[in-house]
């Protein structure tokens, strides 16, 4: 019988879930079982699971996605295991990970669950730098009691990483399941739960025992369908503190500041509940705050107690709604001075100074891309090609850009009409799409490289991008695919058009052929004129000419077919293909190539399933 059952939910992570099964099975501690759910994927991790063979793997194959939460479930379901501890198909254990865990039950008071501190690293497996993700600092080592864990998790939200947690198998059979209506808090609620009806402290272990792995396609990203979801979820998260209605001394010790609020019967405890409700930083809770006390005083009872015992009457109920703000997020908390609210004040000024230098420095650095091409156009001595230019914009604000997206959006819907983003517009912007793009004639003003932010998931029918990925190295092409395929519905479709490789090596064999004028007019361009300064009429030697031509054009990386057909697929991306130069069998995306053929020479499209 084993020890501990792990329970790892599987969608689509055909790239990693083979090393996250093998961190698990490399553990120190041998006695254990692994379950996969896996959730219907259609990316080969069926296939990935399949050629594992150990006999502590148990796997279940989905045939349709029914979400993560329920795959947690089915998992509880079958465990064995006295202990369970839970890992996400893209995440990594260390090899003592559970072994550690397993040691807190053996050192006095048994926890009602153990956590331990992340190694955050990006979808490449790198550690994310210094600053590069607001999850930084969330989770900290420490021991929390019940009263403690509550009034952290309610004023600042989740601070456990579920993917490292470990628990009894008891604890959840009394506790109850995940809830599979929860999209983005799940974990969070589920924290909540367990602190309000079990007695136990909470523990992270220090010494970033998993390896969390963070990037555009998982439960942690930042996009606004994940926002949207836990700004409705968190009050149904909170709610689960009115069942201490029955043990009001358990609410008084994780709130000590509700004590005035707490006179002896049980629709006190809801009382102060909404009044630290209405306080909150969270603009739902506090709506959620407003409605607890109107649900308060429709009863005549319980209004009469709350204006005998507490002095408040219909008249306050108005100000306290006149008062309260439910449109933006703010620090609504009491001040206190335990530690680990200290700690978390700090963090936050440091976050705060730290963007402030990154966007200094990033100021600082477009000035000099600015000066930098100024002077090369000088240098040059030849007019920009049509479509081509060095202009560049600051991007919009993530507010301004999710609104601009959001009217595109709503107005193509009214309409009837498909969806379509173009990203690298430059200037050329197709009538009836949304165009992106740091210069030339964009929509919206938007630096590719970082998250589209201003996407929610599965909104668009079509994405288009010409001439883009080869201008960034391999891995930041790689995070804009995974975010086109985060913004596609399911059944949309992508097409990509960017210089082929191959061609590049056979104008380098073809010894004639960059001394053409095709080469000189399609190729060189807008680096003929540097070539022929620097090299004279010859135009330098076939490796001379080529060079000035990729570094003259901002090349990064160049693709092959195989090479991009991969890129699109590990992405998720299926029916990858490549296309024929303004063809395709879907309506939209046809004619759409504004290079010609010779430099547009790679055109791949793939689908969203």
């Amino acid at each position: 019988m084993p020890i501990v059952s792990v329970i790892m939910p599987s969608y689509n992570h055909a790239r990693y879930v083979g090393a996250a099964v093998e961190s698990v099975l490399a553990q120190t501690l041998h006695d254990i079982e692994l379950i996969v759910i896996d959730d219907g994927s259609t990316d080969g991790t069926q296939e990935v699971l399949r050629g594992i063979r150990d006999e502590r793997l148990r796997c279940v194959f989905r045939e349709r996605n029914v979400g993560a939460s329920a795959g947690s479930n089915d998992g509880l379901a079958l465990a064995r295991a006295p202990f369970v501890a839970m890992i996400s198909s893209d995440d990594v254990f260390a090899p003592t990970k559970l072994e550690r865990q397993l040691r807190c039950w053996d050192e006095g008071a048994g926890p009602t669950a153990v956590f331990c501190t992340p190694r955050l690293i990006d979808g490449e497996g790198r550690p994310l730098r210094s600053g590069a993700h607001p999850l930084e600092g969330t989770f900290v080592s420490g021991r929390w009691s019940r009263g403690a864990a509550l009034a952290r998790l309610f004023h600042e939200g989740n601070f456990f990483c579920h993917p490292s947690v470990m628990a009894r198998r008891e604890t959840y059979e009394r506790v109850g399941c995940y809830d599979p209506r929860m999209a983005s808090l799940g974990d969070f609620e589920m924290w909540m739960r367990m602190a309000v009806q079990e007695p136990g402290d909470f523990v992270t272990l220090d010494g970033e025992l998993l390896s969390f792995r963070l990037h555009a396609t998982n439960a942690s990203a930042g996009t606004r369908a994940n926002v949207n979801c836990g700004l409705h979820e968190w009050p149904l998260v909170v709610r689960h503190l009115r069942r201490l209605r029955d043990r009001p001394e358990v609410f008084a010790a994780a709130f000590p500041e509700s004590a005035p609020w707490l006179a002896g019967a049980a629709e006190d405890v809801d009382f102060a509940f909404a009044r630290l409700a209405v306080a909150h930083r969270c603009p739902t809770v506090r709506t959620y705050g407003v409605q607890v006390l109107h649900e308060l005083m429709d009863r005549p009872e319980t209004a009469t107690r709350l204006r005998d015992v507490h002095g408040f009457a219909h008249r306050d109920l108005i100000a306290v709604a006149a008062a309260t703000d439910t449109t933006t997020v703010h620090d609504g908390r009491r001040e206190r001075r335990d530690g680990p609210h200290v700690f978390d004040r700090v963090r936050r000024e440091t976050r705060r100074v730290y963007g402030q230098i990154q966007d200094h420095l990033h100021a600082v650095g477009e000035a000099t891309s600015r000066a930098v091409a100024g002077v090369r156009r000088r240098a040059r001595r030849a007019a920009q090609k049509p479509g081509y230019t060095e202009v560049r914009r600051p991007p919009m604000s993530g507010r301004h850009a999710t609104t601009v997206a959001a009217d595109y959006v709503r107005s193509r819907m009214v309409a009837g009409c498909v969806r379509a983003v173009h990203l690298g517009c430059g200037d050329q912007a197709f009538a009836g799409w949304l165009n992106v793009d740091l210069g030339g004639r964009p929509d919206l003003v938007w630096d590719l490289r970082r998250p589209f932010v201003w996407a929610a998931d599965a909104t668009f029918d079509f994405a288009y991008s010409e001439h883009v990925l080869e201008h960034f190295p391999r891995a930041t092409g790689r995070r804009i695919v995974d975010e086109i395929h985060r913004l596609l519905r399911p059944g949309g479709t992508v097409r990509i058009a960017v210089p082929d490789l191959a061609n590049v090596i056979g104008m380098y064999v073809d010894e004639t052929f960059l001394a053409g004028p095709t080469a000189a007019a399609d190729v060189l361009e807008p680096t003929a004129v540097e070539a022929r300064a620097l090299f004279g009429d010859s135009f330098g030697t076939r490796g001379e000419r080529l060079n000035v031509c990729m570094y003259g054009w901002g090349h990064a990386y160049l693709y092959d077919e195989t090479d991009l057909v991969r890129l699109l697929t590990n992405a998720g991306f299926t029916a990858v293909a490549r296309r024929p130069h303004g063809e395709s069998p879907h309506e939209p995306l046809r004619g759409l190539e504004t290079r010609p053929q010779l430099q547009s020479a790679l055109i791949v499209e793939g689908t969203k399933r």
